[in-house]
């Protein structure tokens, strides 16, 4: 008899609170001004820390999102680090029935094994304190080929250098990507994964966000190298947001007609 109220009372304490995300048009400055309601998840110190005492190089640290009536926002805390040589790696699922399945940036880091396979990925080598260099691309999956759609974002930059506008100079880095470039419209149940990785081929998540257990960065030692895909086992789902848009239209042409 007692059975019932103990499988309840189990159930009670295992099941998770739902989020309540809320619109924002966010200023993407590096400075973080999203609500707190809008933490995706908080990720911080499941790395190792091995650059000195508290310092996590390769630790991905809260990440936030939200969205307004145009834009999808992230933000993401990734400190500035010891190694000269880090990269953030961002897919997006839009609920569509295909997805890539291998990275398009050839890292050891695979997408077979999640129901959600990611139609878009956006790619950045992050400046360091020790290298500057920066790289920003965006792919989306067309068929399973990966294909480079940065000028989506803006036609005047492409992939490369601010290649998308993503803050990098600071530690908390943030962004945003057009709802229609996404093709992700109001109540669209996307799913996000993040990790952090380095350049090379055999390369994995060295931190990830959602699938961490699979990440190779544990509290007390780091696998920076492998021979196998390390395949990614999960997503959080966020649901574009109803918001509305407060910004008013402005005349960009007139011209007569019927004239």
């Amino acid at each position: 008899r007692l059975l019932a109220p103990l499988l309840l009372l189990a159930l009670a304490v295992l099941a998770t609170p739902a989020r309540a995300f809320t619109p924002q048009t966010i200023t993407v400055d590096g400075v973080n001004d999203f609500l707190p309601g809008n933490l995706l998840d908080d990720d911080s110190f499941d790395t190792q820390s091995n650059c000195g005492t508290g310092i996590y190089p390769m630790d991905l640290g809260k990440v936030y999102v939200t969205n307004d009536a145009n834009f999808l926002y992230i933000g993401i805390e990734f400190a500035k680090t010891c190694y000269g040589d880090m990269n953030l790696g961002i897919a997006f699922d839009i609920g569509t029935a295909g997805g890539g399945t291998t990275d398009p940036f050839g890292r050891k880091i695979g997408w077979a094994n999640v129901p959600f396979k990611p139609d878009w990925v956006v790619y950045d080598v992050t400046p360091t304190n020790s290298n500057t260099f920066n790289y920003e691309v965006l792919y989306k999956d067309t068929l399973g080929t990966w294909q480079n759609r940065s000028t989506l974002i803006n036609p005047s930059w492409g992939s490369g250098s601010n290649g998308l506008g993503i803050v990098d100079s600071v530690n908390f880095k943030e962004f945003k990507l057009p709802l229609s470039a996404l093709g992700a419209p109001i109540g669209t149940n996307m799913h996000l994964e993040l990790w952090v990785t380095q350049e090379g081929t055999t390369k994995g998540p060295l931190d990830a966000l959602s699938s961490d257990n699979v990440q190779m960065s544990r509290f007390a030692s780091t696998t920076y190298d492998t021979a196998a895909v390390v395949q990614m086992t999960s997503m959080f789902t966020y649901t574009v947001l109803n918001a509305v848009d407060i910004a008013p239209p402005t005349v960009t042409q007139v011209q007569a007609v019927n004239f």
